[in-house]
């Protein structure tokens, strides 16, 4: 996902504008409130389509993109951040190959868990001190990890592209609202970066759920952006 942002980046440096490859907060900057509109614009408008496959994926897309762009504006890599939080999922599957729960369908943790909040921060430190260079990890092992532990939770997926229910389409769509009123509210950089972090993953969660892998079809619309910026720059 790194290079979808250093993408991204480009096509931003092509419309003349500037970008920082140090990440930077946004707090108080109109930026995140543009940013937040996208992304949520685009998420109703697929769950307005949530019956219509092309449909909806075509405007999950689109905040996929909207995402990955926030991440270039506040030069954020989410590669290393990203993987960290799925290393937390994956820790919490038991030796069985099942996430487990108690009564009130809370995850159990098994005994050697670690939280992963400090490295969280430490991450976004060393991409502060410029200690950080862009991963080639693509988007595609990311949700092979997904899919692995969706597997081993309550939740069922679509092995193949398909449509979810209105009322699973719209909870999932609640929670990414949620998460991005927590982004609109962070005050410093390494809870914006990991509010991003979890807002990806629920997007992402989004495709897995409906048996969709985007990896392919956001570097297309990536790479036709590019183009069309090229196209304008000259």
């Amino acid at each position: 996902m790194d290079l979808l942002v250093e993408k991204i980046k480009e096509i931003r440096r092509n419309k003349g504008e500037e970008v920082t490859d140090v990440p930077r907060d946004f707090f108080k900057d109109e930026r995140k409130r543009v940013i937040i509109r996208s992304i949520n614009n685009a998420i109703y408008s697929a769950a307005h389509a949530y019956n219509n496959l092309n449909e909806c994926v075509s405007h999950l897309l689109l905040a996929l993109y909207y995402l990955l762009d926030a991440f270039a504006q506040q030069g954020i890599y989410p590669n290393s951040i990203f993987e960290i939080l799925i290393f937390d999922y994956l820790q919490v599957i038991w030796p069985d190959g099942k996430i487990h729960y108690n009564d009130v369908l809370d995850i159990v943790k098994p005994s050697d868990y670690r939280s992963v909040a400090r490295d969280f921060r430490l991450e976004i430190e060393s991409m502060e001190k410029g200690k950080h260079k862009p991963s080639e990890r693509s988007l595609n092992s990311f949700i092979e990890n997904m899919k692995r532990i969706y597997d081993a939770s309550r939740f069922k997926r679509n092995e193949t592209p398909n449509c979810l229910s209105e009322r699973n389409f719209l909870d999932l769509a609640y929670s990414v609202s949620f998460i991005l009123e927590e982004y609109c509210t962070a005050p410093i950089l390494h809870e914006e970066a990991e509010t991003l972090i979890q807002c990806l993953y629920k997007i992402l969660s989004i495709f897995v759920m409906m048996g969709v892998d985007p990896s392919e079809y956001i570097e297309e619309l990536i790479n036709k952006m590019e183009e069309e910026s090229i196209k304008k720059k000259k």
